[in-house]
C-alpha cells in the first residue's frame, strides 16, 4: 500500500512538472531549461539536496545551469528524479554513467554498470576500461578481464591503472603468466610503483606458474633480485616439487667431463662452459644446472669454442672471457642473452688473454690476466667502459697471479692464491693496490 502512495505522489509531481504547477527552479542543460520542483530534487538527489541546504548561490537561485552535461542526458536526469526510472541503452550507457557518478545516483550507477558488463565486446573494451578506471567500476573491470584478459594485458595504457584496480585484476587471474607481465609493466611506469611491487607480488600465485617461466622470466627479473623475491620464487619452486614430478634428472652433459671448463654461478645455478675434449680439440658446449628441479639444461653453443677461460653471470646475461681455442690464446669476449639465447660479439680484449679472472663489482666488469699455456704470466687489468664500448687500462696486479682466484667484494677485488700464494687487495674508487 505504502508503494502504491509513493507511486501516485511522484505521478502528480510529474503531471505538476510537465503542467508548470508550483515548480521553483529551473535546471538549464546545454541551454534546454527544465522546470522542477527543489522538494523533489532534494528528496531524490544527495547532490542537489546539498546544494539547497548550504550557502551555495544555488540554493535560492530561479535558474541553475548544469556544465557538462548535453541536453538529452540531463532531461534523462530530471525524468529518473520524478520516476526512478531510465531506459539504458548502448547509445545513452556512458552519458548515464557519467550523470549518476556525478550526482551521487549509486543505484542508477551500478544499474549502468550491470548493463556495461553485459555488453563488454572486443570493439569496445579499450574504452570501457579506461571508463572503469575513471568511475572505480570493479565489476565492469573484472567482467572485461574475463572475457578478454589477453587484450588487458597487452594494452598501452597500463600506467593509468590505480593500485586497487591492478589487484582487483591480478586476484581474478593469480594463476596466469600474463599477471606478473601486468604487474611488471604497471611497475616500471614510475619509481613509486617500482618501490610497490614486491607488496602487490602477493597476489599472484607464483607456485601455478610453469617452471620454465619460474626460471626464464621470474628469477631473472631485476625487480625480483632482493632477498624476498628470490625467497618467493624458491618457495614456489618447492612447492611445485612436492605436487609434481619434477625429480626427472636430466644425463650429466658431457662439457661437465671436459678439462679445464668454466663455471659461474647464476640466479637458477650455475652455468658450464667450453672445455678441452683432447689435445687440439676444444668445446664450445654450453649447459645451465637448476639446483632445485635437479636439472640440466642446454644453451646456446658459443661462438667459438674454448678451455681455460672465465665466465660471469650479470643482468640476465651470461659472458665468456678470452682463453684458449684448438691452437690460440683468445682475447675475444662473448655474451649470450638469456631471454633470447643469443649469443653476440663483445669488444675484444686490448690483448688475448689465457686463464684470465673476471669479476663484477658496482656493475663494472673487470678482467684481470692469468697465465698462457707456456707458463707466461700479466700483471694486466682492465675495466669494461659501456659508454665507449672499449676497455680501459687500470693499474696493474703488484705480483703475477698465475693459477690464483679472484673474488669481488664491495668496491674491492680480491686476488689470492697460486704459484706465488699471494694475496692481492684491489680498490676500485682509488684504482690502486
Amino acid at each position: 500500500h505504502s508503494d502504491s502512495v509513493l507511486r501516485g505522489i511522484f505521478a502528480k509531481f510529474c503531471s505538476m512538472r510537465e503542467a508548470g504547477e508550483m515548480v521553483d527552479v529551473a535546471l538549464v542543460f546545454d541551454g534546454m531549461r527544465i522546470n522542477c520542483h527543489r522538494l523533489v530534487l532534494s528528496a531524490t538527489c544527495e547532490y542537489f539536496s546539498c546544494m539547497f541546504k548550504s550557502n551555495m548561490q544555488e540554493r535560492f537561485a530561479k535558474e541553475i545551469p548544469i556544465a557538462d552535461v548535453s541536453s538529452r542526458a540531463g532531461l534523462l536526469l530530471v525524468e529518473y528524479l520524478y520516476t526512478g526510472k531510465i531506459e539504458i541503452t548502448a547509445e545513452n550507457a556512458h552519458e548515464i554513467m557519467a550523470v549518476s557518478d556525478r550526482f551521487i545516483l549509486k543505484r542508477l550507477k551500478k544499474n549502468a554498470e550491470n548493463f556495461l558488463c553485459e555488453h563488454v565486446a572486443s570493439t569496445n573494451f579499450g574504452s570501457l576500461m579506461r571508463m572503469a578506471y575513471f568511475y572505480n567500476l570493479d565489476s565492469l573491470m573484472l567482467s572485461i578481464a574475463k572475457n578478454h584478459w589477453k587484450k588487458v594485458v597487452a594494452m598501452e595504457d597500463v600506467d593509468l591503472l590505480r593500485e586497487d584496480h591492478l589487484v582487483t585484476l591480478l586476484r581474478a587471474h593469480p594463476s596466469d603468466e600474463d599477471s606478473f607481465r601486468l604487474l611488471l609493466r604497471w611497475a616500471r611506469s614510475s619509481e613509486e610503483r617500482t618501490k610497490r611491487f614486491m607488496v602487490i607480488l602477493h597476489n599472484v600465485k607464483l607456485a601455478h606458474f610453469s617452471q620454465e617461466f619460474i626460471w626464464d622470466e621470474v628469477m631473472t627479473e631485476e625487480l625480483m633480485q632482493n632477498a624476498r623475491g628470490i625467497q618467493m620464487a624458491m618457495d614456489s619452486l618447492r612447492v611445485m616439487k612436492r605436487h609434481q614430478s619434477l625429480s626427472v634428472r636430466m644425463p650429466t652433459p658431457k662439457c661437465a667431463r671436459y678439462h679445464m671448463t668454466s663455471v659461474c654461478s647464476s640466479p637458477q645455478g650455475f652455468i658450464v662452459s667450453g672445455g678441452q675434449i683432447e689435445a687440439g680439440k676444444t668445446s664450445n658446449a654450453c649447459y645451465a644446472y637448476r639446483t632445485i628441479t635437479c636439472e640440466w639444461q642446454s644453451l646456446p653453443p658459443m661462438i667459438v669454442g674454448r678451455h681455460s677461460h672465465a665466465s660471469l653471470y650479470h643482468c640476465h646475461e651470461f659472458m665468456v672471457i678470452g682463453g684458449r681455442s684448438s691452437e690460440d690464446d683468445l682475447d675475444s669476449v662473448e655474451r649470450l642473452d638469456i631471454k633470447t639465447r643469443e649469443w653476440s660479439q663483445f669488444p675484444p680484449l686490448p690483448q688475448p688473454h689465457p686463464r684470465p679472472h673476471s669479476v663484477i663489482i658496482q656493475n663494472k666488469l673487470f678482467v684481470l690476466s692469468g697465465s698462457s699455456a707456456s707458463g707466461a704470466a700479466s700483471c694486466a687489468v682492465y675495466e669494461f667502459d659501456s659508454a665507449a664500448r672499449s676497455w680501459i687500462p687500470r693499474c696493474p696486479m703488484p705480483e703475477e697471479s698465475r693459477g690464483g682466484s679472484a673474488v669481488a667484494f664491495d668496491d674491492r677485488i680480491f686476488v689470492v692464491g697460486g704459484h706465488s700464494k699471494s694475496c692481492m687487495q684491489y680498490v676500485s674508487g682509488t684504482d690502486s693496490w
